[in-house]
């Protein structure tokens, strides 16, 4: 990225000057070499103490560098798109701010113009040498003390819109090598800001070879004189045996080989793996029965040779030779097989890092004599198996018969443009092939390879060994699905040790176990391959038990297909239950291969709860699945929810919940009665429940516990920094429907005051009802959303409601809700003085914080729920929110207070306070 920044200004006539301390290599030709230690001594180079980088230095530097030398600065992931040739003295770059931020545009210092001796360049070298680096937070002395220079100096007018040299904002840097992204480089557009600290912090290889048509790539090719050459292949070595998951840190490859007399063979094998460079190590097995030089061919090669002992074919010791493998994937070949086409290393990395793969089905090519030529017809082509698969037991069936199939759970690919060539057929003559199909038989009478073996008796097509992967999907008429088990409907499904279900899952499972399976984190899916659509609607039944413990006394599920929310349950009791939820005809009826997700709201890991070691993210542990067809679509009940059904009237249902809530809390004073909502009180405290409407499903037991894990939860949550004291002021922005309100009341006692904002109109009528049953007099509701400038916004309804978020337009699911900044109800209520704001509204901190600059003037401790961690998964880069936070507060005087916690939610809760 660096030659690429350097070469790119060259190209379009600049000279460049590159500082370094000490010297460089590769330096492109044109540059000019300058130390920078005649700017700034060495000695005083630095790293931000809370990240990995020398970005604070930097800006030390460039404003040392442009107050004594004048010209342009450009950061080394700036790419030149045409000259600099701006008249004004002086030129600022800026960037897009993210979705929801209150400001239009944000001035940075990739790219400056300054003259020499500028009033501009000493102000910020002098304000910057007034800091103490150790002390210093990302951005302080870079883009905030930057634009509050240029503020006031009066230079707005010299900022440039961000299409001149960041057409590609931070928050959207992927795009750079994303294909399929669109295109942003306008007329006004001067350069391209590659943004690598984003690179750097998500693991991304900027040295990598990407998709050739993404934009990374096409200037790559047209500015760089020489083109970039693949990384070398690691050096074969042998490693101490470990097992690890794939990570998006360059997944390593170990290939294996079991021999057996294969002298004659094994080295065209093996000379095939080295001439690709795609394993990082070799291991070859040796059939204990070997009579040949096998063993000592194999050391000339590696030093990974064993000696293992076999029931007389591969399969009976597959889980043994691959325990000898200590890399992340296990690459399985035979003796008589070789590599062929196009097996590139780098582009496998990228997949299976980036798409969390477990196994690559692969396809073989059956050469015959003379030796130039391989069947082109089925069943020997394109003959898939997922010979390319993760190193993780776990994830594995192994075969028990001959010629079995691997089976891998998780995600998987079909690859065309490398394939393995069989050469069975060229090695042995036709009577030792035969004799080896009488084996098999005898092995396993299920087994008949005659029909692969005995390739002369059979008419079929050949090709040349040399024909390209683009060429056999033709003469095939498109390249084939792997080969794998249909599901049929009505069959069942097992999800234990001994059963099936690996051949339907996808990501997101646990290892099966002697009961079931555990889904692992917030989404598990699964496939249903069939022989011919279904044609109808459908049922989709499942044994399943939520992980309940009692700091999560409910979970929360939706069942998803294409995207489509087809079910959704709130568990309440441990135990399995039975689960039916419906498919419609117009969603199913056309599809070969149904998949369903499994979307788990609020996982959460018996490590946690302190019930056990494992760290796992649990959600619903699965029994047994069973797909059904349904012949005729029973009719909606509109606004119902799948698995409600009424009761038949409020004295029934109270009867019933009643009767139920004896039983489960013997001694203790409950009742049940309507009030818009199921309300439920326990032992003197109310609990509006919206989402219950069976007398079954009334979580009894938790609820006697609630009121108290309200306060835990509280203090867990929210009071790290501070927690408050009687006759203390505090704000709570994203109420929800009042636990922590609650919490806060009672903290608070009745001197005390809470203000509960919470914009969503379902959670709000459920706040005003618990308020107000539970006489918290103390508490004021407001039914707003905080946001930088007033107007009317829509909250979206998602399933599980404490993820309900703003959107920018009305959906079919969501509400509208006024908008205003903080700053106004503060006056407008009169609040003054705050000794604990809380602020938890799903990655919108950006614009509420932008609108109360004055009121947190008053606030004395605050804490913030930012959702990096939601973006981390995935659900979009508008909840990665922490860094923006956490230099707000700064900014507005606050003292950052670390908290070292291992959960993820805790790491992006931000606790802050004003010193004393």
């Amino acid at each position: 990225m660096e030659e690429l920044s350097i070469r790119s200004f060259l190209a379009h006539g600049h000279e460049y000057h590159l500082y370094a301390y000490g010297r460089i290599q590769n330096l492109p030709d044109g540059a000019i070499l300058k130390d920078a230690s005649e700017i700034i001594p060495s000695a005083r180079i630095f790293k931000y103490r809370d990240h990995d980088s020398y970005s604070g230095f930097s800006n030390y530097f460039r404003y040392k560098l442009l107050g004594a030398k004048g010209g342009w600065w450009a950061d080394l992931d700036l790419i030149c798109l045409r000259p600099f040739d701006f008249d004004a003295d002086y030129v600022f770059s800026s960037e897009d701010p993210p979705p929801l931020d209150g400001n239009k545009r944000c001035v940075n210092v990739g790219a400056i113009k300054s003259m020499a001796g500028s009033p501009l360049m000493e102000y910020l070298w002098e304000a910057s040498e007034d800091k103490n680096p150790s002390n210093l937070v990302w951005g302080e002395i870079g883009p905030r003390l930057f634009s509050e220079a240029v503020h006031n100096f009066g230079l707005e007018s010299q900022v440039r819109d961000p299409a001149a040299f960041c057409p590609i904002p931070w928050f959207r840097w992927k795009d750079v090598i994303d294909p399929d992204a669109p295109c942003r480089i306008a007329e006004e557009t001067y350069a391209v800001h590659l943004w690598n600290e984003m690179w750097r912090r998500e693991g991304f290889d900027k040295d990598d070879e990407y998709e050739p048509a993404c934009l990374y790539e096409r200037l790559k090719s047209r500015y760089l004189a020489r083109s970039v050459s693949p990384q070398p292949a690691k050096a074969l070595q042998t490693r101490p045996p470990h097992r690890c998951a794939p990570t998006a840190e360059s997944p390593s490859v170990s290939a294996v080989v079991l021999s057996k007399n294969g002298c004659g063979r094994l080295e065209r094998c093996l000379e095939s793996i080295l001439r690709t460079g795609f394993a990082d190590e070799i291991v070859v097995c040796v059939d204990a029965s070997t009579t040949d030089n096998t063993f000592r061919l194999a050391r000339s090669f590696t030093p990974n040779v064993h000696v293992i002992e076999t029931s007389g074919y591969i399969e009976s010791v597959l889980p043994e030779i691959t325990a000898f493998c200590s890399c992340d994937f296990v690459l399985r070949i035979d003796d008589d097989e070789a590599l062929g086409g196009n097996w590139d290393k780098a582009s496998f990395q990228l997949l299976a890092a980036y798409n969390y793969l477990t196994h690559v089905w692969v396809s073989t090519r059956w050469v015959i004599p003379p030796g130039d030529c391989f069947i082109a017809s089925p069943p020997w082509c394109p003959d898939l198996h997922p010979r390319l698969h993760v190193n993780d037991p776990g994830k594995i069936i192994w075969p028990k018969n001959v010629h079995g199939q691997v089976r891998v759970s998780g995600r998987s690919i079909s690859v065309f443009d490398r394939w393995i060539n069989h050469y069975q057929c060229l090695d042995r003559p036709k009577g030792e092939r035969r004799r080896r199909c009488v084996k098999y038989r005898e092995l396993d009478p299920k087994v008949d390879l005659s029909s692969y073996y005995l390739f002369e008796d059979v008419e079929k097509a050949v090709l040349p060994c040399d024909t390209s992967a683009i060429e056999l999907a033709v003469h095939l008429e498109g390249p084939r699905l792997p080969v794998c088990e249909k599901y049929s409907p009505d069959s069942s499904i097992d999800f234990s040790e001994q059963g099936n279900s690996v051949t339907y899952l996808g990501s997101g499972w646990g290892d099966p176990e002697d009961w079931g399976a555990w889904t692992v984190g917030d989404r598990a899916e699964m496939c249903f391959p069939l022989a011919v659509p279904l044609g109808s609607s459908a049922v989709l039944t499942f044994e399943a038990m939520p992980y309940l413990n009692s700091r999560h006394p409910t979970l929360e599920a939706d069942l998803l297909y294409k995207d489509v929310v087809v079910g959704h349950r709130t568990f309440h009791h441990q135990g399995f239950v039975t689960v039916r939820v419906e498919i419609a005809a117009d969603l199913i009826a056309g599809d070969c291969r149904p998949c369903v997700i499994f979307q788990i709201y609020r996982p959460r890991s018996p490590l946690d709860a302190g019930e056990s070691s494992d760290p796992r993210q649990l959600g619903l542990g699965l029994k047994s699945l069973r797909l059904q067809r349904v012949e005729e679509q029973p009719a909606k009940i509109p606004d119902q929810p799948v698995y409600v059904r009424r009761t038949q009237s409020k004295k029934a249902f109270v009867d019933k919940a009643v009767f139920l809530g004896r039983q489960a809390l013997p001694g203790l004073e409950i009742d049940a009665f309507w009030k818009g909502l199921w309300v439920f009180r326990v032992d003197g405290v109310y609990f509006p429940l919206p989402d219950i409407s069976e007398p079954e499903c009334i979580p009894w037991k938790q609820l006697a516990g609630l009121a108290s894990q309200y306060l835990a939860d509280a203090t867990d949550y929210w009071y790290f920094g501070y927690r408050p004291n009687a006759g203390d002021v505090v704000v709570d922005i994203g109420a929800g429907r009042g636990e922590d309100t609650y919490a806060f009341s009672r903290t608070v006692q009745e001197k005390g005051r809470v203000f509960a904002i919470e914009p969503h109109p379902v959670s709000f009528s459920v706040l005003n009802k618990f308020c107000s049953l539970n006489d918290l007099s103390n508490v004021t509701t407001l039914n707003l959303a905080c946001v930088a400038r007033p107007g009317q916004l829509q909250i979206e309804t998602v399933p599980n409601w404490q993820s309900n978020h703003l959107v920018t337009g009305a959906t079919p699911t969501s509400f509208p809700v006024e908008g205003l900044a903080f700053d106004y109800l503060w006056k407008r209520h009169d609040i003054g003085r705050v000794d604990l704001l809380k602020m938890n509204i799903e990655g919108a901190e950006r614009d509420a914080l932008a609108g109360s600059r004055e009121a947190l003037k008053h606030v004395r401790n605050i804490c913030v729920a930012a959702h990096d961690f939601r973006a981390d998964r995935g659900d979009g880069e508008w909840f990665r929110t922490g860094a923006f936070v956490r230099q707000f507060l700064t900014e507005c005087g606050f003292r950052l207070r670390a908290r070292q916690d291992s959960r993820a939610w805790a790491r992006d809760h931000i606790h802050a306070s004003k010193p004393d």
